[in-house]
């Protein structure tokens, strides 16, 4: 491998917020690692403010500009093929997600002393636009040991991910899966000796209004991971965790139907509420979703 370690970043109409993640890279203690960007044929200055960032701060990055939308997993897909035979270990960042001061260094070293790991994850907070009103991804669920604990919920929290090339596919992401390739390829790689746990916030997610975790194209998606899942027997094999996965399906479906002010039938209410695991995060889910009926009936009425 010529160099270390390679971040790459894809980046989509991120104007608003890219220059914050550009920022939480700058700031990175460890400094031995090069900087690539795509943007995916934005259609607002996020090109523009990219490259004023990366002029201003003279610092060195490669930037492509896609000739055509790729989506997520085409653009990620895209940095692959120039980081993957090229640099040892790396991580994809979305342009609105940062990253905390010692992500590179904390994973250098961990990876670097580890040699069988094909990849790490760790710990990361949830936010809302204000990092300093943010809650940790693993406060309401359980750190993920087994495929049987990946099945149920896809609890990996895939943006704090650092990878090792050479274990990672040369094809890169699954194409038949446009927005949750990421979980997918977590899935596939997954073994028990063969991943690091760092309990530690080193990434922070940006939540927002247009998130894709709030459209239509995540409960299709939720659809076609059932059909992987179904085709590799894993609903044979892990029956109960198969079952909560069809719940987080029903999940994705009522939540986009609430915000979208979709129809929603009483029966579907029903299901997700009575079957729904009782867990203190499915609780909070159930509660979310409740309140947001309650919401959308009230504003409905007045």
């Amino acid at each position: 491998m010529k160099n270390k370690m390679a971040v790459g970043i894809i980046t989509y109409n991120n104007e608003k917020h890219i220059l914050e993640t550009l920022q939480s890279i700058q700031k990175q203690s460890f400094k031995k690692f090069d900087l690539l960007i795509s943007d995916d044929l934005s259609t607002d200055n996020t090109l523009e403010v990219i490259k004023y960032f990366i002029k201003k701060n003279k610092i060195k990055a490669k930037i492509y500009k896609q000739k055509k939308n790729l989506g997520i997993t085409g653009n990620c897909n895209f940095l692959i093929k120039k980081i993957i035979n090229n640099y040892k270990f790396f991580a994809l960042s979305a342009g609105d997600d940062l990253m905390h001061k010692k992500k590179l260094e904390i994973g250098y070293k961990i990876l670097n002393k580890n040699k069988e790991v094909y990849f790490l994850f760790s710990d990361c907070k949830w936010f809302v636009n204000n990092k300093f009103i943010s809650i940790n991804h693993f406060l309401f669920q359980k750190v993920p040991k087994t495929k049987s604990d990946l099945v149920e919920d896809f609890t990996v929290p895939t943006p704090t991910i650092i990878y090792k090339s050479e274990y990672f596919p040369k094809k890169g992401f699954d194409k038949k899966f446009k927005y949750l390739s990421d979980m997918v390829m977590v899935f596939n790689l997954w073994e028990s000796k063969k991943h690091f746990f760092i309990n530690k916030a080193l990434t922070y997610y940006r939540k927002h209004s247009s998130s894709i975790m709030n459209s239509n194209k995540i409960y299709k998606e939720r659809i076609l991971i059932e059909k992987f899942f179904i085709k590799k027997k894993i609903d044979k094999k892990y029956p109960i965790s198969f079952s909560k996965f069809v719940q987080l399906k029903l999940y994705s479906k009522l939540n986009y139907k609430i915000i979208r002010k979709k129809n929603i039938s009483y029966y579907e209410i029903l299901r997700f509420l009575i079957v729904a695991p009782y867990t203190l995060k499915w609780l909070a889910r159930k509660f979310l979703i409740i309140y947001k009926i309650l919401c959308y009936i009230i504003l409905k009425i007045y």
